[in-house]
């Protein structure tokens, strides 16, 4: 995190980390190294595990959510197929939300 003191300057005002966030679109055993744009930095490894996909073939409603306002955005409509279905993403500055439900 970080904080804006008296001086009008950032500072940090706690340890600093990294925070990154993706799913591979293919199942299976992973791991994932952040890295700056230098490459003079970079992260612990991680390792973790993506589940195949249970979508079956049918309509789908993507409901598209921002935390930054706190507010539902836009839907979009996709059609699964082999446990892949693709949603026009809506346009964002920080973060976007999910949640896909049966048409």
């Amino acid at each position: 995190m970080i904080v804006w003191n008296a001086r009008w300057s950032l500072q940090p005002n706690d340890s600093p980390g990294w925070r990154a966030r993706f799913t591979p679109a293919i199942a299976g055993n992973w791991k994932a190294q952040a890295e700056s744009l230098t490459g003079k930095i970079k992260s612990a490894t991680i390792e973790f595990a993506v589940a195949p996909s249970n979508l079956t073939d049918r309509a789908y409603i993507a409901r598209w959510y921002s935390p930054q306002t706190a507010s539902w955005l836009n839907e979009s409509s996709g059609q699964s197929q082999g446990g892949e279905a693709a949603f026009a993403v809506p346009d964002f500055e920080m973060d976007l939300a999910v949640k896909i439900v049966r048409r």
